[in-house]
């Protein structure tokens, strides 16, 4: 049975071999066929373990490794938001809202005010990197009142 663009062979092999550019299974591919027949439980287990890898990975690294992977972040982002459609820019906005409120729901007093005292500081900062606009002198921005 033919597949259509490369010709002959089966279905299963050509299919195959024509995303993987091998007939080999790669690490990867096994993975997956693993994550799609594990049970609820050995998921848990595994993004339990995968999470504490992740905080031990993060509380070693530096502050320049730290920087490098918010920069490295921060431009992968930039590059998929420019090729986002509409539908997904909303739905990106609506999850992201959803994921703010239901944080805020649920966080404690003390959360909140270390989330204030981040967002002022930043607030801060960005204040402090724009360049100083010299405002007019009251009496002219009064003029015609």
């Amino acid at each position: 049975m033919s597949t259509g663009v490369g010709g002959g062979g089966s279905i299963t092999t050509d299919h195959h071999s024509r995303f993987t550019g091998t007939g080999q299974s790669t690490r990867a591919q096994k993975a997956a066929r693993r994550r799609s027949n594990e049970s609820p439980e050995a998921r848990q287990r595994r993004l339990e373990r995968n999470a504490a890898r992740m905080r031990e990975k993060r509380a070693k690294e530096t502050e320049a490794e730290y920087r490098l992977r918010l920069a490295k972040n921060a431009e992968a982002n930039r590059i998929r938001r420019q090729n986002e459609t509409d539908v997904q820019r909303t739905l990106r906005l609506m999850k992201n809202a959803a994921r703010q409120r239901l944080r805020r729901a649920s966080e404690t007093a003390e959360e909140r005010k270390k989330r204030l005292a981040k967002a002022a500081e930043r607030m801060r900062v960005a204040r402090a990197k724009q360049p100083k606009v010299p405002k007019p002198p009251l009496a002219d921005r009064l003029k015609g009142y």
